[in-house]
């Protein structure tokens, strides 16, 4: 299912709530299922998995009507990871699953939170501890190598907004480059370090500060070879009181060699709409609502959409022709044009030159689609 980088928001306010802290967590319990009733305002549910380190654990949620987010931290509460992958039933079906490399001592943490979403509704899911094993000595050593990868991500992450160009140099393994969507966008490592050190002047010039929030890490290890991968959310800031966020996924390729763990590739690629605050949806006029109505078909597939109006209010539906339609889904107005709610993603309809509404934007998780009205 389409997720934007509001999920960053959900997990951060989850793992800060107090109320969520004062539960006393379940002990999960191998092979022995919890069944439990989620509803979308309610604090998230917490459980321990307690291990004597050197295992492998595997935790599965069974969503059932309710989509929700699995949080992992580690018994120092370090967050490990997020899982919300699944897609069956519009993300209200399947299983999250999450893979704990646990080579600590100690209890780890499992959260289940409900995702916000305008079409949710009180349901149940289904956690299960559904692995316990010893790791393999491949295992062991990939997952020291991700901690100290870890590590060093930290550390280059801090010094992107700091701009500290010898930090930066360091991480950066002399035949390093940087990649992005275009081929204009490849740089070798002097022309990376070049451009930092430029990027300091601009901020000397108009008193920039930039901080950011990383989402949905993960780091998978092959030996002496591994791959990092996030989401990022940028914020910059500058002396006249303007500010400025973008948003966007980084791929981050390292290697081995007798110094440690070097940074080879970096490569980024900006999309998704920007996290929005809480607002008071506006009351639109069935005129203007009504004129959204019909079929929107996409750019390229051979799906659409389908959008009405009931009960006062907007609705969406997915239409393919490989299967039946999806069910439909309540719509909460954001602007005049555009709305929230389309699989977590944003909507915005686009009205031509006489006032006619000929297109629309979807913008989400990824590059935006847009889709030509059939009729």
């Amino acid at each position: 299912m389409l997720r934007t980088i509001l999920l960053a928001q959900i997990v951060g306010t989850v793992l800060g709530s107090g109320s969520a802290a004062a539960q006393q967590p379940q002990t999960l319990q191998a092979n022995t299922p919890i069944q439990r009733s989620l509803a979308p305002k309610d604090t998230a549910h917490d459980y321990t998995v307690p291990t004597s380190g050197n295992q492998a654990l595997t935790v599965t949620v069974d969503q059932q009507g309710i989509d929700v987010v699995v949080t992992v931290l580690g018994p120092d509460g370090q967050q490990l990871l997020t899982v919300d992958g699944a897609s069956d039933d519009n993300g209200t079906g399947g299983s999250e699953v999450a893979r704990i490399t646990a080579l600590a001592p100690g209890d780890y943490h499992v959260r289940v939170s409900p995702f916000e979403r305008s079409d949710a509704k009180p349901a149940q899911y289904k956690i299960t501890l559904s692995e316990v094993r010893p790791l393999t000595v491949e295992e062991r050593a990939n997952a020291e190598s991700e901690g100290q990868i870890r590590a060093i991500e930290q550390r280059w992450e801090a010094a992107v907004d700091k701009l500290e160009v010898p930090t930066l140099s360091e991480i950066l393994r002399a035949d390093g480059f940087a990649m992005g969507t275009t081929v204009s966008a490849t740089l070798t490592r002097e022309q990376v370090i070049a451009r930092w050190e430029s990027a300091i002047k601009d901020t000397a010039k108009f008193g920039l500060t930039q901080s950011h929030t990383i989402s949905e890490h993960a780091i998978r290890v092959a030996g002496a070879t591994a791959v990092s991968t996030g989401r990022f959310l940028i914020t910059q800031k500058g002396k006249e009181q303007w500010e400025n966020r973008f948003s966007g996924q980084f791929v981050h390729v390292w290697s081995k060699d007798a110094t440690g763990w070097k940074l080879v590739g970096d490569y980024t690629f900006p999309f998704g709409r920007m996290p929005r605050e809480k607002i008071n949806a506006p009351t639109l006029s069935p005129t203007v609502l009504s004129s959204y109505a019909g079929t929107y078909r996409f750019e390229t597939g051979s799906g659409a959409v389908s959008f009405a109006v009931e009960n006062g209010a907007l609705t969406s539906q997915f239409v393919n022709s490989l299967g039946p339609p999806s069910q439909k889904m309540p719509l909460t107005a954001l602007s005049e044009t555009t709305f929230d709610g389309l699989s977590g993603d944003e909507v915005t309809f686009v009205r031509g030159p006489n006032g006619d509404v000929r297109e629309l934007i979807i913008v989400g998780e990824g590059p935006a689609s847009r889709a030509i009205r059939v009729k």
